[in-house]
């Protein structure tokens, strides 16, 4: 890697697009220096070389359910083996793209300068950071570092970028939705969504909040245009979070999958690519609020802090960066690894599941 990562940067709670890329590959090269040939293996057939890992195992689950992550899985670090549970609902190639996000988790937490340098220095203790050098990693290991180059080239970045990068690998739609927001030269959104304008999996570009899975658009969002005209630009966009809070007067590219399920939609408050340098910037921030990354309570303001951790504390479950990773219960039904704030008081199974 010709660049330095400088974890430096991280420590005054800010951190830039291309420095998540660099900790991704950072990943790879410190998986590659202890197990010979294993970014090949792990994109040839992660579940193969995973299972020969004695220090990990991997579980699946039937449903989906609603994790932390942005994606349907989770990694319990309490126990040895670590544990990854993997949601089975999922396609072929999300559930493998879960499987590398999760790796991507255990990876960064068994990396003592990274937890202490980057991710402990956060405001939220590196929550957002971790989860997009999780999805970063495994875009990274799942397209190589020139795939895009050899088939975007210097070819300005749109949404049916995420089409052409699907069609040319075998890694999932989610894989070229971080891929993409990697390359985008501005902050905003990928975002992957169904035929109804519903979330199935969002990428960011820049310190922004990714809705997540399951966040209904809005009548007349642009990927619902795409989606029964087959695409759609706009100048006057908007992307919705949980709360109902809406980022709005973006700029928007979208276009229809040929599978007719999905469409592509890539998002910016700043000048796109794909218009002209010269054209009127058009901004309306709407602050999308606060998310409990325990029981998923969405508040209008931030909570007050733990006077421990210095955290925001949820004011729904209690919790804080105190207990994050202590208290947990596993569900005896779906068998995810919760925070305590979602389950009601001793009962075995998660709010999703009782």
């Amino acid at each position: 890697m010709a660049e330095q990562f400088d974890l430096s940067r991280l420590s005054d709670g800010r951190y830039l697009k291309y420095q998540v890329q660099l900790a991704a590959e950072r990943l790879c090269e410190g998986l590659a220096a202890l197990k010979s040939d294993v970014i090949s293996s792990l994109q040839m057939d992660a579940w193969s070389e995973i299972a020969r890992w004695p220090e990990v195992v991997v579980h699946t689950v039937a449903s989906s359910g609603n994790g932390d992550c942005s994606v349907a899985g989770q990694c319990n670090l309490r126990v040895s083996p670590a544990e990854i549970t993997i949601a089975n609902d999922l396609s072929p190639g999300r559930r493998t793209f879960t499987l590398l996000h999760e790796i991507g988790h255990y990876l960064q937490q068994n990396d003592p300068p990274w937890v202490d340098g980057a991710l402990a220095k956060q405001p939220d203790f590196g929550r957002r950071l971790e989860e997009q050098v999780c999805d970063a990693f495994a875009a990274e290991v799942l397209l190589g570092s020139n795939l895009h180059q050899r088939v975007l080239g210097s070819g300005i970045i749109t949404a049916t970028s995420v089409q052409q990068l699907f069609d040319a690998s075998q890694a999932s739609r989610s894989a070229c939705c971080v891929k993409v927001a990697q390359l985008l030269p501005v902050a905003g959104w990928v975002v992957l969504s169904d035929m109804s304008g519903t979330v199935v999996f969002s990428a960011v570009s820049g310190d922004r909040f990714p809705p997540t899975a399951g966040t209904y658009q809005g009548d007349d969002h642009i990927s619902l245009r795409a989606a029964t005209f087959g695409s759609a630009q706009s100048e006057d966009a908007w992307i919705s979070f949980p709360s109902g809070k809406r980022w709005s007067s973006l700029y928007a590219d979208s276009v229809r999958d040929p599978s007719f399920r999905y469409v592509y939609t890539v998002l910016t408050d700043e000048v796109p690519p794909w218009l002209p340098s010269y054209t009127q910037r058009s901004k309306s921030f709407v602050e999308p609020g606060w998310e409990c990354h325990v029981c998923g309570l969405v508040a209008e303001a931030v909570p007050d802090d733990c006077p421990n951790c210095h955290a925001s504390r949820c004011w729904r479950c209690g919790m804080c960066a105190c207990g994050q990773r202590a208290n947990e219960r596993r569900c005896s039904k779906c068998n995810f690894v919760y925070g305590l704030g979602m389950f009601d008081k001793d009962s075995p199974l998660c709010r999703e599941c009782a």
